[in-house]
């Protein structure tokens, strides 16, 4: 134990406050592992993560998934209008790649 006479030593600055940048992968609210790297909001709680650093890479994350998505659909489009929407389906079926999302159209196509 401390004597009374002994002055209290200052905590060092927190890494935010010192201009450091701070790797967030919990949630200061809830100190739940965040699961993901685009939401700004915890997972688990909902609470904001008032992290700049945090913000910032969370922003870069939503618009590199966002181009991701945007030039799949833009090679699905290109596809079904030179192939129509079942020619493209039996060339991806070929290619061995994915089409649940498309199944629902076909669906949609023949009733």
């Amino acid at each position: 134990m401390a004597d009374d006479d002994e002055p209290v030593k200052a905590l060092p600055p927190a890494p935010a406050e010192s201009g450091q940048s701070v790797d967030v992968d919990k949630c200061p609210a809830c100190g739940r592992k965040l699961l993901t790297l685009a939401s700004v909001l915890c997972n688990w709680c909902g609470a904001v993560i008032k992290n700049d650093d945090y913000q910032k890479r969370a922003a870069e994350e939503r618009a590199r998934v966002d181009a991701e998505l945007k030039r799949q659909l833009e090679v699905e489009q290109q596809e079904t209008a030179k192939f129509g929407i079942l020619g493209r389906l039996k060339k991806v079926k070929r290619e061995g790649r994915s089409a649940e999302s498309l199944e629902d159209i076909i669906k949609e196509h023949r009733r």
